[in-house]
């Protein structure tokens, strides 16, 4: 993010950002999957439901592992206990807004360290008569 848009490598830097991001949300999906998974397989209580399912619900619909989150909810869905006190659905919006906020703090925090990083620029204007 600190290379000036003006050089010749500033395109290919901003792809690899973005390359470089997809990886870090798709490490990040496979670490949280696999938790939820080890938490639901190990007790299918409604107590490690809620808690596999926060862990779901914190993984980037981007992430590779997205699709697989959406097998093991739908599965935790269908064997949780039925008077559990608690809506899957209505967490999974709620934590699906988290994670659209906490998406955006990364961007803006990005952002910040950018401008931060700028040399600053001093123009000496001389006039001449």
């Amino acid at each position: 993010m600190s290379i000036p848009e003006c050089t010749s490598g500033y395109k290919a830097a901003i792809k690899k950002m973005g390359d470089v991001w997809q990886a870090r949300i798709n490490v990040e999906g496979m670490k949280l999957l696999a938790e939820a998974q080890t938490i639901w397989k190990s007790r299918t209580d409604s107590e490690s439901a809620i808690e596999a399912a926060k862990l779901l619900a914190q993984i980037d619909p981007e992430s590779t592992s997205y699709k697989d989150a959406g097998k093991l909810m739908n599965e935790i869905k269908e064997k949780a206990e039925a008077n559990t006190p608690w809506d899957f659905s209505m967490k999974v919006y709620e934590d699906s807004i988290n994670l659209e906020e906490q998406r955006l703090n990364a961007a803006k925090e990005v952002a910040i360290a950018y401008a931060e990083n700028q040399q600053e620029s001093n123009t000496t204007y001389t006039i001449m008569k």
